[in-house]
């Protein structure tokens, strides 16, 4: 089922790439540059990844939020262990 699943979004995001690909954006060849310019390119480079990006499943969701509650947790326990190095070292005082 899992599989069914992945296979069809593959097809979804490489329909979703052929039809990004085969719309042609005009150019102009004498574009000033400005702000806006600058703008639009950023909008039109970002699109890609909107048409191709995907809401993540309840798996992925997980994985995600596991990873990133761990990491929070390490970097507290480093600065827990800094600062008790600190203290009892005396360290850092002026």
């Amino acid at each position: 089922m899992a599989d069914e699943n992945n296979t069809q979004n593959n097809q979804q995001n490489a329909e979703k790439q052929q039809k990004f690909a085969s719309e042609k954006q005009p150019q102009l060849l004498e574009e000033k540059p400005s702000i806006f310019s600058g703008i639009k390119r950023f909008f039109r480079s970002a699109r890609r990844i909107f048409v191709v990006s995907k809401k993540p499943d309840r798996g992925e969701y997980s994985t995600i939020a596991k990873v990133t509650g761990l990491g929070i947790i390490i970097i507290g326990i480093i600065g827990f262990v800094l600062i008790l190095i600190f203290s009892l070292t005396g360290i850092g005082r002026a």
